[in-house]
């Protein structure tokens, strides 16, 4: 009786292992790959960043009337990414260890601790160079001799 409840319910499929090469389980949805290589995946090539995205589009695909002819969208991608913002002031930015007293603003307008404080050893963003140019600018104008009257 247990071998006739057994085939009234759905086959069970086996499991899928991920198509990474990690060695744990794909999902279909994924692409048969793991959540984490998924999402390095996605990471790695923005125009697949989700399937469902995909998917809708392809049913929009078959839905549209293949004689109207649509102009194709210009997606433009800013020059420079947006800066992140620090929230917490008393963390370091790249460690994200708790400052406490010890903070040491730098001038790319982030706190970092005494280990990261010199901008080479965060990475700093900043232009010196420009800047302190600018400066010497500012400070120093051009000093040009006045003409002397011929006679």
């Amino acid at each position: 009786m247990s071998s006739s409840h057994n085939s009234s319910e759905a086959p069970q499929q086996q499991p899928i292992y991920c198509l990474g090469g990690c060695g744990f389980y794909g999902n279909p949805l994924t692409e048969n790959l793991c959540s984490k290589c998924f999402k390095e995946k996605a990471g790695q090539d923005p125009a697949a960043t989700s399937t469902s995205k995909q998917t809708q589009n392809k049913n929009e695909s078959q839905v549209l009337p293949e004689s109207s002819e649509q102009a194709p969208s210009t997606e433009t991608i800013p020059s420079s990414p947006a800066k992140p913002i620090q929230e917490k002031k008393d963390r370091c930015w790249k460690c994200n260890k708790k400052l406490g007293l010890m903070s040491f603003s730098c001038r790319c307008e982030y706190s970092f601790c005494s280990e990261h404080r010199y901008a080479e050893a965060h990475s700093c963003t900043f232009d010196y160079k420009t800047d302190q140019r600018n400066l010497l600018k500012e400070q120093n104008p051009t000093v040009a001799a006045s003409k002397l009257n011929r006679i």
